[in-house]
C-alpha cells in the first residue's frame, strides 16, 4: 500500500514555508521565498518507491505578526485518491501538528533553518514519536523552484527516497 507515504512525501512537501524567530545565532528562513502557490512537477521529480501521485498543489500563507505560516494543500495518489494536509507552524525545532484528511497516521513536524532560502526538517508519527521522515526544502534563488528531499519509510517499513521538484504558480 503506497498512499500512506505519497501522502506523507507530501505532506512533508508542504511544509514549504516557515517563519523563524530564532536566537540571533541561528539562521533565518525568509518566509517570503516560500508563500504562494506551489505545484509538482512530475518530469523532474523522483520516487522511489513509484508511482508517484498524480498532481499536487499547495498554498502557503504568511502570518507576519505572528510568525507563524498557515499551510493547505492536496493531492491525489497514483490511484486518485484525495488527500488534503493542513498545518500551522514555526521553525523553532518544535513539533507541530500536522494534519492529513485521508492519510494513514497522524504526524508532527519540526524544522530548522539551512539560511533564507531553506531548511531541514524532521516528520514525526505523532502517536508513537518515531521518526518517519527527514529532509529538506531549498528555493531555488531565482525563486521559481522548490526542492524536497525525502527520505525515511512507509507504514510498511518500506525505505522511501523521493526528490520532489515543485514549480511556483504565482502568488494568491
Amino acid at each position: 500500500m503506497q498512499r500512506p507515504i505519497r501522502a506523507l512525501s507530501v505532506a512533508a512537501a508542504m511544509s514549504l514555508a516557515v517563519l523563524a524567530t530564532p536566537a540571533a545565532d541561528e539562521q533565518t528562513v525568509d518566509p517570503t521565498r516560500f508563500a504562494g502557490t506551489w505545484r509538482i512537477n512530475l518530469e523532474k521529480s523522483t520516487y522511489s518507491p513509484g508511482p508517484p501521485p498524480t498532481a499536487v498543489q499547495t498554498r502557503v500563507h504568511e502570518d507576519r505578526s505572528g510568525g507563524l505560516i498557515h499551510l493547505t494543500g492536496r493531492t491525489f495518489d497514483a490511484q486518485g485518491k484525495p488527500v488534503f494536509y493542513q498545518s500551522v507552524f514555526k521553525c523553532d525545532g518544535k513539533g507541530y501538528p500536522w494534519v492529513v484528511r485521508g492519510g494513514a497516521r497522524a504526524l508532527s513536524i519540526s524544522c530548522r533553518a539551512i539560511d533564507a532560502y531553506g531548511f531541514d526538517y524532521t516528520m514525526e508519527d505523532a502517536e508513537q514519536g518515531d521518526t518517519v521522515a527527514t529532509g529538506s526544502y531549498v528555493v531555488a534563488r531565482d525563486g521559481k523552484t522548490l526542492t524536497l528531499v525525502v527520505k525515511g519509510t512507509n507504514t510498511e517499513g518500506r525505505p522511501i527516497d523521493n526528490v520532489i521538484v515543485y514549480d511556483f504558480f504565482g502568488r494568491f
